[in-house]
Parts: C-alpha cells; sequence; structure tokens
C-alpha cells in the first residue's frame, strides 16, 4: 500500500523501494527468511512491479552486526545470498522490467565477481571510502574519530573492476582471460594494501577495460 500511494504522488518516474534482506518479507501465507529469502524476494518484486516501480535497491540494514550481502561459500553464515541466488533474482527482475541495484557491505571483489552477472548497478561505500577527521559541529563528539568519505581512487577502481568483471563475461575467451588475470592481481593487492601494485595494476586493468570496451561494441554492432 505505501508503494502504491507514492507512485500515485509521483507518477512519472520510481521512488526505489528497498528490500532489507535481513529483515525478510512477512505476508499472509507466511515468512521469507533463511533459505526462503530468494522467494520473499521475488515476491515483493512482484508486487512493487504491478505498481509501475522500475528501480529497486536490495541491501542490509544491519550493519553493525558484520552479515553482508553476498556468501563467500554455501557455508559463511555471515552472507546471506549465494551469487546464483543473485542472478536468480536479477533475472526474475528483468523479466518484470525492473532494474536492481545491489548493496550490503559489498567490497572490490564483489564488485568484479557481480560484474560478470551484467547486473544493473551495485552501491558500494565503505570499500570505496577512506576515513577522515570529523569537522564542524561533530568535532566535539568524543565518540565519533572520524567519518568515511568517498575517494577518487575507489570510486574509480569500483567502477574498473565491475566493468572488467562484465568485460570478463562477455568477451572472446583469450580477451577475457587477459582481463582476468590482471584483476586478479589488483584484488591480491588490494588485500594486502600494497600500493605500488595497486597504482600500476589500477592502470593496466583500466587500459585494458577500454580496449575490451571497443572490442565489445563493435562485436555488439556486428550482431546489431
Amino acid at each position: 500500500h505505501v508503494v502504491e500511494q507514492l507512485q500515485e504522488w509521483l507518477p512519472s518516474w520510481s521512488a526505489a523501494p528497498v528490500f532489507f534482506v535481513d529483515q525478510g518479507l512477512l505476508r499472509d501465507g507466511g515468512v521469507d527468511v533463511g533459505s526462503d529469502l530468494p522467494r520473499g524476494i521475488k515476491a515483493w518484486l512482484d508486487i512493487v512491479a504491478k505498481h509501475g516501480v522500475r528501480v529497486v535497491l536490495i541491501d542490509t540494514i544491519d550493519k553493525a552486526t558484520g552479515r553482508r550481502l553476498l556468501k563467500k561459500s554455501s557455508k559463511d553464515n555471515t552472507g546471506y545470498l549465494s551469487l546464483k541466488q543473485v542472478e536468480r533474482i536479477e533475472n526474475h527482475a528483468r523479466a518484470l522490467g525492473i532494474n536492481v541495484l545491489w548493496a550490503g557491505g559489498l567490497g572490490m571483489r564483489d564488485a568484479f565477481v557481480m560484474g560478470k552477472l551484467g547486473l544493473f548497478g551495485i552501491y558500494v561505500t565503505s570499500a570505496a571510502a577512506t576515513i577522515i577527521p570529523v569537522g564542524g559541529a561533530y568535532i566535539r563528539d568524543p565518540g565519533l574519530s572520524g567519518v568515511k568519505e568517498p575517494s577518487k581512487e575507489g570510486v574509480l577502481r569500483t567502477k574498473i573492476l565491475l566493468e572488467a568483471g562484465f568485460l570478463v563475461a562477455k568477451l572472446p575467451e583469450d580477451t577475457a582471460k587477459e582481463i582476468s588475470i590482471v584483476a586478479e592481481i589488483l584484488l591480491a593487492a588490494l588485500d594486502t594494501s600494497d600500493a605500488p601494485t595497486i597504482t600500476r595494476e589500477s592502470t593496466a586493468l583500466a587500459s585494458l577495460c577500454l580496449t575490451g570496451w571497443q572490442m565489445y561494441w563493435k562485436k555488439s554492432a556486428a550482431f546489431g
């Protein structure tokens, strides 16, 4: 009812409702949490689609617990959804004409692997930000030692890794392998905070992606 009312106020654009995976879905027929979470998300997508919603956000709300959107493995209890589940939900949303933004503790490696799915978009905060000293009205707050501010380098790396993942899934095997190798070197350097390697491989990956995009659009034009 809330989505329906908001869409009546804003008939020409979507208010982008959000589904928090750590809350699940309560409906007349039951509760969709845990292993039933994908079913709840799909039911929610069905509902918002009926009211003309075209963009949604799927996220986590309780960041302090350390829970995150993606599982690292089948036995990972800190994540809510596997990559395969994300792919199935994404396909369901596309069939309904809905674009999904994905968020929830996503890191640089997540940007790369989710790029392979050709997602509409991801929402990354902490991984693309640096801690800076507080200022202004907050400087007297003893419990707030710093705030997160997106960095140009962090945002650019997220963009490059997302594009690299997309291109790896779309380009011929030899070119895709070359991009994947450099991406993995960059991700390993990010894991160890190896600044010189991060700078060098970020530049190398950006160059490969530029060439990759040129190949991709030529290929698309040939089949278009």
